[in-house]
């Protein structure tokens, strides 16, 4: 059985809610929530009332991606919403160690995001200060785009640098989760599949259709 966070990038707004509690009646083990400027992803999504209303609902943990320049500046307004794990984008800022380590100065798991085009040369240096690592197989802030063929072996090479840490530090994958990849990902070494427009890939998808969708990935 695999384990699944689910992102509500591409859920109806109007819907958050329900949603939500749909996905845990699948099995979700994590909410995920993309926090996107319009700068360093392109796009717009949501604040911390959103985190804080969502963790006042959810019975399973949140992680908040940080996909924003300078994302030290808000790590604060994050913890204050509720976020169980705060992930940052390793090239959003020029110093990821001291982001890294304001998250677990506020007793926060901290989470290192890779983005499809940046090299894992650094993950070596800050695998000691993370607690999650988070892959993006498609481009940050935009749900429902197709994979790079190229993260499969990047999940490899990933495990391997991480198996030096002698303790648990998850890869999961966040993006282009299909019924075709997400058995790639897990065969590639994934351990957690990040699931967006498979768990909601249109706006009136349904309750039922969503707590089917995460059954189905978490049976895996």
């Amino acid at each position: 059985m695999s384990r699944v966070a689910v992102s509500i990038l591409t859920c109806n707004n109007a819907y958050l809610g329900d949603a939500v509690l749909a996905a845990q009646a699948g099995g979700a083990d994590m909410l995920h929530i993309d926090i996107v400027d319009g700068k360093y992803g392109g796009n717009y999504s949501f604040g911390p009332k959103t985190v804080a209303d969502l963790k006042d609902l959810a019975d399973i943990p949140v992680d908040v991606h940080l996909e924003l320049f300078d994302p030290q500046l808000y790590i604060g307004q994050m913890v204050a919403a509720g976020a169980d794990m705060i992930t940052i984008q390793a090239d959003s800022t020029s110093c990821p160690l001291r982001a890294l380590a304001a998250i677990r100065g506020y007793g926060k798991k901290a989470g290192l995001g890779i983005s499809p085009a940046d090299s894992l040369s650094r993950l070596a240096y800050l695998a000691p200060h993370i607690d999650s690592l988070t892959l993006l197989s498609v481009e940050p802030g935009f749900g429902g785009q197709k994979p790079e063929e190229s993260i499969y072996e990047k999940i490899k090479q990933a495990k391997e640098i991480l198996r030096g840490q002698n303790r648990e530090i998850p890869v999961m994958v966040d993006g282009g989760v299909s019924k075709e990849t997400a058995p790639r990902y897990l065969a590639s070494g994934a351990d957690i599949l990040l699931a967006g427009s498979a768990v909601f890939p249109r706006n009136d998808v349904t309750g039922e259709e969503i707590t089917r969708a995460v059954a189905y990935y978490k049976g895996l």
